[in-house]
């Protein structure tokens, strides 16, 4: 099974995909950061929203808000009149929905129509 992890050595967030067979031991660094050393080098375990869609961005997770990611491929609906994407193929009362924000709605509309999903206005 493989993990993804950033690379602690880089500058700039570096994601690797790491074999659980591969690690030589695992430690926490700065009270809370887990980190893994191999013989590969020292990675650390994304932590923080933007390392997390760092990892995310090449599964096509695309930044709907400020802390909210979401996966394009499994967005069914898009409701631009209340900025909200909808996973479920019938919205219901209590179909669970994201918020996008006004600035990325272009984004959003353009990323959905390269997966082939409908928008709804």
């Amino acid at each position: 099974m493989k993990i993804p992890v950033i690379d602690k050595t880089k500058m700039e967030l570096e994601v690797h995909f790491i074999d659980i067979e591969d690690i030589w031991y695992v430690g926490v660094e700065n009270s809370r950061e887990v980190v893994y050393y191999t013989k590969k080098g020292v990675f650390s375990q994304p932590t923080s929203f933007e390392q997390v869609h760092t990892v995310l961005k090449q599964f096509q997770f695309k930044r709907l808000d400020r802390g909210i990611a979401a996966n394009i491929k499994k967005i069914n609906h898009f409701d631009k009149k209340f900025g909200k994407i909808y996973f479920d193929n019938k919205i219901k009362e209590d179909s669970m929905y994201a918020t996008v924000s006004y600035s990325k709605i272009g984004s959003i509309r353009s990323a959905m129509k390269e997966e082939k999903v409908s928008p709804k206005n």
